[in-house]
């Protein structure tokens, strides 16, 4: 055992000159490491930060800290702690004025260097704030929806206010369901298994190892990522949309911190730091969400400013990773990879299922957890050469995930950790061994994202394929649940697959959801779409309640966030109009009066139903939509699903060149239709409404609709009121304002 050990140090030292600490570390006894633990014990629920000179005071005093951990000279706990200690709320100071107050207070004491008086403070705060309460009010949920519209979190929005965010979160000590006589914190606990002892054989051979090079970091890599980051918030209560606004926003100030958080990022990625440095800034608040019927998910959530790091440099050098997975593990990053498989996989069964072909899904338990973290680390120090010294200081050490209710830590010991942003990416270097392994295209043609792996071929073979992923798969974390397996056969060969698979007990169907999209018989594939769309109606009515109150929130909603999932089935599953039907008829029947405050005439859907530079709304006729998404989706395809299906060599840069240019042909030919389909609209107008012909005229020749795609973020001071926004609606379609 002891020599199986060394095996695992031995790589590391090999690698990075240092062994892996295969500990959580010990707390330096000091002040911050003492306030930090002391903050893990809160709740994380403080202020949004207001704007003005207050909030460039922040981001100075912040960015003072984030430059101090980007230089060595303090580790990363102090400004983990420093929004939280700050802006925790106080449940008596509501008032903006009130608030700012305090708020300037605070940055004196943190000048002053009270830090025991702030944390202090910040307990008493967390004490009397009220526990959230049960089932709320309608009201209360289209302000919380609001809210969170005006925060720019759209997809966490729609999911609030469409009942769509699961079961809810469950407490330590609550019955897990699944397994029985368990609870949630015993089920989290199993599911953060040991550290595993790898074999020299797991291991990728490799007779000198690529040069390690510094790389350089900047201050638009920070911008560019701050641009994209999302998500909740860690520890610290410091969620992504404030760590934009103060990387963003504040002018100098703003950018004086990009500079801190470019060089912390350089740091992590060009020296191996010691654990203690970054012990709090690894740290993930984790979550149990319940599964439906029974069961509970782990989910974990990390710092927003180590999301922002992470994402820096999937930005610099996450190319390696794509380059290195090719076609075989698609959570690479391969743009559209999904789409690509979805087709591949899709296309070849349509094709063979007649010839007594199948297709297995493969399910593994606990994966993420499970791959061997010396292992996944050796391989990115090969095929990630540029972001491996970044990986191992993330996983150095045993990640702490606090589980808020519990007074006790979970550690992330081995695989990769939940909450992290480079997670997947590692994870599909990790795996890729045993996909190569598994590799026979003259016997069966296979498909892989992330741990969802899928077989087509003979049933024979595919009994094969999975006596082989059984044997293999666990060498690499990988441990097959064959009972949670799905076969999909053409409807003649249910019956021989049964017998066939009857030993592994694996499930047998005609058609399953696989990545998002469907496979399988066109009768389940109907009846599939039509679940999924009485789902979209119903949220289409959610939001037409919401938009009695607020029509610009319920509008940006569904424009920009709840029709890009309807969007997406379209351009991996081929339906045909009555699928979509009842979609459009609730969006012109219940939403679009609801939103604009006057009756939609057929005129009117015909025109709103279309981008906005055309005189429409942006909210798309998913009616006409269906066939075109299906078929741009299918040609951009065209490499990476010809590399699938035939296990030809994957060319990025060819796929990325295809890819560009369907995509731009297919806009401009759908430029082209809706403008000539607007010439025809403004030919045809009703009688009573031929004063209305220059004024559409000049909407798509000016361009004059902005205002429609513009998010309004409060920040921005971007919002309209009910009645401004109904009353611009009625302007824009050549109607009588109410009350007017």
């Amino acid at each position: 055992m002891n020599k199986k050990k060394s095996i695992g140090d031995k790589k590391m030292i090999e690698a990075f000159g240092v062994p892996l600490l295969n500990s959580d570390g010990v707390p330096r006894n000091d002040m911050w490491s003492k306030i930090w633990e002391r903050i893990t014990r809160l709740r994380g629920k403080i202020y949004s930060l207001p704007g003005g000179s207050i909030a460039r005071q922040f981001t100075s005093l912040y960015q003072i800290e984030v430059e101090a951990f980007g230089s060595r000279v303090k580790s990363s706990e102090a400004f983990i702690c420093f929004p939280l200690l700050i802006l925790q709320k106080d449940k008596n100071i509501k008032k903006t004025r009130d608030i700012r107050s305090l708020l300037k207070r605070r940055m004196q004491m943190w000048n002053e260097g009270l830090f025991e008086e702030l944390v202090s403070e910040a307990e008493r705060c967390d004490r009397k704030l009220p526990n959230s309460s049960g089932k709320m009010d309608d009201d209360k949920e289209a302000k919380i929806f609001s809210s969170l519209i005006l925060q720019g979190r759209l997809r966490e929005a729609v999911r609030f206010i469409t009942e769509r965010q699961g079961g809810g979160v469950m407490q330590p000590d609550d019955d897990a369901g699944k397994p029985a006589g368990k609870t949630v914190f015993e089920v989290l606990f199993e599911k953060h298994p040991e550290q595993r002892i790898p074999d020299e054989e797991d291991f990728m051979s490799c007779e000198k190892l690529p040069h390690l090079i510094d790389i350089d970091v900047t201050c638009s890599h920070i911008e560019q990522a701050a641009k994209k980051l999302s998500g909740s918030a860690g520890i610290s209560g410091f969620d992504s949309y404030q760590l934009q606004r103060v990387l963003l926003r504040y002018g100098k100030h703003s950018e004086k911190l990009r500079e801190s958080f470019a060089k912390a990022t350089k740091i992590q990625a060009n020296k191996i730091l010691d654990w203690e440095e970054v012990r709090a800034l690894k740290a993930k608040r984790l979550i149990a969400l319940r599964k439906m019927p029974v069961g509970c998910r782990p989910v974990g959530i990390g710092e927003a400013a180590d999301r922002c790091f992470e994402k820096v440099m999937g930005i610099i050098t996450g190319d390696e990773v794509v380059e290195a997975c090719g076609s075989d593990q698609l959570c690479s990053g391969v743009k559209g990879g999904i789409e690509g498989a979805v087709h591949a996989i899709s296309e070849t069964f349509q094709e063979h299922c007649d010839q007594g072909w199948g297709l297995l899904l493969s399910d593994a338990e606990n994966a993420f957890n499970s791959i061997s973290r010396p292992v996944f680390l050796w391989n990115a120090r090969i095929l990630w050469t540029n972001c491996s010294r970044f990986l191992f200081n993330s996983y150095r050490g045993f990640a702490v995930l606090v589980l808020r209710g519990s007074r006790q830590f979970l550690f992330s010991k081995e695989g990769c950790t939940q909450g992290s942003g480079c997670a997947m990416q590692a994870y599909a270097i990790g795996i890729l061994p045993l996909i190569k392994k598994l590799k026979n295209p003259s016997k069966w043609i296979q498909n892989w994202y992330a741990d969802d792996g899928s077989c087509l071929g003979k049933l024979k073979y595919l009994i094969e394929w999975l006596e082989l992923l059984s044997f293999e798969g666990p060498k690499h974390g990988y441990n097959n649940e064959a009972s949670k397996m799905i076969l999909i056969v053409a409807p003649q060969f249910v019956e021989q697959a049964k017998i066939d698979f009857q030993e592994f007990g694996v499930e047998v169907l005609t058609g399953h959801r696989i990545l998002g999209g469907f496979v399988g018989s066109q009768e389940d594939k109907s009846d599939w779409l039509k679940k999924k769309t009485n789902t979209w109606v119903h949220s289409v009515m959610k939001l037409s309640y919401v938009a009695k109150k607020d029509p610009h929130a319920a509008f940006v909603a569904l424009s920009k966030s709840l029709q890009n999932e309807w969007s997406f089935i379209q351009r991996v599953v081929q339906g045909d109009d009555d699928s979509f039907l009842s979609l459009k008829e609730t969006i012109c029947q219940k939403f679009l009066p609801e939103v604009c405050g006057f009756d939609i005439t057929d005129f009117d859907s015909d025109l709103m139903l279309r981008p906005s530079r055309f005189g429409g709304t942006g909210i798309r006729d998913p009616i006409k939509t269906a066939a075109s998404a299906y078929k741009t989706s299918f040609e951009a395809s065209t490499v990476l699903k010809d590399a699938i299906m035939l296990d030809t060599p994957f060319d990025l840069h060819s796929h990325a060149q295809h890819y560009h240019k369907v995509a731009v042909n297919s806009k401009e030919a759908e430029d082209q239709k809706h403008l000539d389909e607007v010439k025809v609209l403004v030919q045809n107008l009703p009688p009573e409404r031929k004063l209305y012909k220059d004024h559409l005229s000049r909407i798509v020749s000016n361009k004059c609709s902005a205002w429609l795609s513009v998010n309004p973020w409060e920040d921005e001071y971007f919002f309209m009121p009910p009645d401004e926004f109904r009353d611009s609606m009625s302007c824009r379609y050549g109607k009588t304002p109410n009350g007017v």
